[in-house]
């Protein structure tokens, strides 16, 4: 059966195709836009759901019914990476370490000169 035919008829899949790549869009504008580590984090996550939505509506057009399956699967691993990513950036963040990537690079590039 497909998994279209489970929502409610305004929603096709041309309309989850668009709202795949508003959230891809939404999410790369973060990505080039946002200066803390984290915000860009969000951003990554947020691109992602717009693909693994647009991937949702390529699988259930063609009447493929696991196609929801692997995108949840999709989805709980990128949960998980950005989950270890945030333990990661709160453990430096409470030792004192910059949160901005471009302060951690001059760091960086201080320490090399020295």
């Amino acid at each position: 059966m497909n998994p279209l035919h489970m929502m409610p008829h305004s929603m096709t899949t041309q309309t989850i195709w668009l709202l795949g790549i508003a959230l891809f869009a939404v999410g790369v504008f973060g990505l080039l836009a946002r200066g803390e580590l984290i915000g860009r984090l969000i951003a990554i996550e947020i691109a992602f759901n717009g693909v693994a939505l647009a991937a949702f509506a390529a699988l259930a057009g063609h009447g493929v019914a696991g196609g929801g399956t692997l995108v949840l699967f999709a989805i709980a691993v990128t949960v998980s990476e950005i989950a270890i990513a945030l333990a990661v950036w709160i453990l430096g963040r409470s030792a004192g370490a910059p949160t901005d990537p471009d302060q951690s690079r001059e760091l960086a590039a201080q320490e090399e000169q020295a």
